[in-house]
């Protein structure tokens, strides 16, 4: 191809745009974006990638070339077509630079899914295949991208090649020269989806798939590896798989997130794919019996000591293992049915329960405050003795076990309604109890369970009322604000449940909540709003027996919140609306 008339002008702006000069970037970008919008500018890139010295100056012109390539391609000459097919297939094979290479092969990919379709381009699936048998394995690489890339856009016409490219693929998910195994692996997906029901074809697949994965894990081929988990997922929840593969990939999966070698974020984002495989195949998990595998990885997993116990007791840190473990169990138990799931659990939470191992304690304690959500038909004919797994974690000597044992109450209040409270009389000690614990999360999640039990108590709260609002209201005013709104939740669960019994208490509450009623700090608006909710719940227990000025005081604090507020303060918007209904 000749050289067009602009062609040094082109490469001068690309030379200046790998320049370490901002200003002259900026020019040189402005200056080719005027000339991109001509159809030309792809003639002068392709003469650039094919005969510039400067690598990044041709890798360069592929990169823009891509973005423009099809939006320009039917206003250029038919010969220039013709002409840049074939310089393309030509030039990959000699390119030198790996980076140029890729490049030319992404334009080879895009213009093959252009025009194969429309048949005019005959040529290159006989080139691709050609490719394949070259000796040299950047060339092997080249064509396994592509084979990938075409599956995944015009698999139609790969179809009738099915049997041939299959082996390609097996031969390239075997090739010696690690370059063209993985970027088969990383791109096997899409071929995997053109298989569709050809079980037999898919299966053959999986054997040297399973090797090239654990070929990067002990490479440490990070990036590989998370290609290969994103493959597998979405084939997981696109059903693809035949239950052997299947069986294969959640194997695979355990193995990684059981390597405590292993990066932990890797370990995750494999674990995450059993939320993809037991919402999507929950059959397949009670079938083969996989249920006891996976609760030993997780329950592995979650007994992992954090950095430190600080580091474990910071809500401002990324979320630790064990409370991700507790994410993927509440999936399990959400999904498989509960005669498969609660045996098995509640082996592993006594086994964990009484381990000397303080972490191996919290996530047992963890692990049973989970399963009550999927599992509690079964756990309501026998309350009792799971509460009894539950007390003696308050009394750990970990405050990672006893924070985790209020949590746990809690989600057992939540899901045990009505059945829990006739326990009353051993929950409410135990809890009032924890609120003199030394440590400040212990104390929060206390508040939490106190909260969630209390509100459905109705009258059998009354001869609890003196201790709980003594205790509520000898926390001091200058606690957390956390404790603070714990605190607030308390005495609003114990006015729903009381009614207009809550009478007595009205006054000392009403006192105790003026100053969160007159926040301003911007702060501290949540603890505003959770007041002002509070007042509405106390007025409305109280009902005829509410004194007329607290109804007209709060009247005007809510129309305040309403009218000044509004616009920067959402959680007084929300709670103020509602006690105007009250009122």
């Amino acid at each position: 191809m000749s050289a067009p008339q602009n062609v040094a002008k082109y490469e001068y702006l690309l030379g200046q745009i790998l320049q370490p000069n901002t200003e002259a970037v900026r020019d040189a970008v402005q200056e080719l974006n005027k000339l991109l919008k001509h159809p030309s500018s792809i003639q002068n890139l392709a003469h650039i990638i094919f005969n510039s010295q400067v690598e990044g100056v041709r890798q360069l012109a592929g990169v823009l070339m891509r973005k423009k390539l099809v939006g320009h391609w039917g206003k250029l000459p038919e010969d220039f077509q013709t002409q840049f097919r074939e310089a393309l297939l030509q030039r990959v094979v000699v390119e030198p630079s790996s980076l140029v290479r890729k490049s030319i092969g992404e334009l080879i990919g895009l213009l093959g899914r252009l025009l194969v379709p429309m048949g005019l381009w005959p040529n290159l699936l006989p080139f691709l295949f050609q490719l394949t048998q070259s000796p040299q394995p950047e060339h092997r690489e080249i064509a396994m991208r592509l084979f990938c890339s075409l599956s995944e856009h015009i698999p139609e016409q790969l179809k009738p090649h099915l049997n041939v490219i299959h082996n390609l693929f097996i031969a390239g998910l075997k090739d010696t020269a690690p370059p063209v195994a993985l970027a088969t692996l990383k791109g096997i997906g899409a071929f995997l989806e053109l298989l569709e029901n050809e079980t037999t074809l898919i299966e053959a697949l999986f054997p040297p798939m399973k090797s090239v994965l654990e070929f990067c894990i002990q490479n440490h081929l990070v990036d590989s590896v998370y290609a290969a988990l994103e493959t597998l997922d979405g084939l997981i929840e696109l059903h693809y798989l035949p239950d052997r593969c299947a069986i294969e990939v959640l194997n695979m999966i355990l193995t990684i997130g059981n390597n405590s070698s292993l990066e932990r974020e890797l370990r995750r984002r494999s674990l995450t794919l059993i939320d993809t495989f037991v919402v999507q195949s929950p059959k397949l998990v009670t079938d083969y019996n996989l249920v006891n595998g996976i609760l030993s990885v997780l329950f592995a997993m979650g007994s992992e000591p954090g950095d430190s116990e600080e580091e474990e007791l910071d809500d401002s840190t990324e979320v630790p293992n064990w409370k991700f473990v507790g994410q993927l169990l509440d999936s399990l138990n959400a999904s498989v049915p509960t005669k498969f799931v609660y045996q098995p659990t509640m082996h592993l939470i006594s086994v964990h329960l009484a381990s000397d191992d303080p972490y191996k304690r919290r996530m047992g304690i963890v692990a049973l405050g989970v399963l009550v959500e999927g599992c509690a038909l079964v756990i309501e004919e026998n309350i009792e003795e799971h509460l009894k797994l539950i007390f003696p974690a308050f009394k750990d000597p970990s405050p990672l076990v006893r924070e985790q044992a209020g949590l746990a109450l809690a989600l057992f209040s939540r899901y045990l309604q009505p059945d829990i409270g006739k326990y009353h009389n051993q929950v409410l000690p135990i809890l009032f109890d924890a609120l003199n614990d030394p440590s400040q999360q212990v104390r929060t999640q206390t508040c939490f369970a106190l909260e969630t039990f209390v509100e459905h108590l109705d009258e059998d709260i009354l001869p609890y009322l003196d201790p709980l609002m003594q205790r509520m209201m000898a926390i001091p005013q200058n606690a957390p604000p956390a404790v603070q709104s714990n605190i607030i939740s308390v005495l609003s669960a114990a006015a729903t449940a009381a009614g207009p019994l809550f009478e007595p208490y009205f006054q000392g509450v009403l006192s105790f909540l003026e100053p969160f009623l007159n926040i301003t700090d911007e702060a501290h608006m949540a603890l505003r709003g959770a007041a002002t909710e509070c007042v509405g719940i106390l007025i409305n227990a109280l009902k005829e027996k509410c004194p007329r000025t607290v109804i007209e005081t709060m009247m005007q604090i809510s129309i305040r919140g309403l009218k000044s507020i509004i616009l920067n303060y959402a959680s007084i918007h929300i709670s103020s609306s509602p006690m105007l209904l009250q009122l």
